[in-house]
């Protein structure tokens, strides 16, 4: 019986062990995607920045200050998903928000986001 239980203990010991370096393997690659997504959101945001200097010099094309508007709604669905993430229990309400957005063909994360994400479905896919 002793043995059992040691073995046991051992069985679960190597469970967490690998759990937990799989935890952090996935957790410091979503962190580098966030970064690269993060990086574009800054870019596109100069850029619109850039789009609304010139549109109060009246220097700006239309379409220009289309894709500027556009930015700027994704700026706010950012800064939404922020003061979500501050709320208690966000771990649990923020993924059931993004699906039922999805179902409603709402997108709730910002662009930027969801490429990095379909890009990394590829990647899933293309590994034996």
């Amino acid at each position: 019986m002793r043995d059992f239980l040691v073995d046991l203990g051992v069985g679960v010991v190597l469970f967490l062990v690998n759990h937990i370096a799989g935890f952090k393997a996935r957790l410091i690659k979503q962190l580098r995607l966030l970064r690269i997504a993060l990086s574009e959101e800054k870019k596109e945001t100069k850029l619109m920045i850039q789009v609304y200097g010139r549109f109060v010099s009246g220097k700006s094309s239309r379409y220009e200050l289309q894709l500027a508007n556009r930015q700027l709604r994704e700026l706010m669905k950012t800064m939404g998903l922020g003061v979500l993430i501050v709320l208690p229990f966000s771990f649990l309400t923020l993924p059931i928000l993004v699906r039922l957005g999805d179902r409603l063909g709402l997108p709730i994360l910002p662009k930027a986001w969801r490429q990095q994400e379909m890009e990394n479905q590829g990647e899933a896919t293309r590994q034996p």
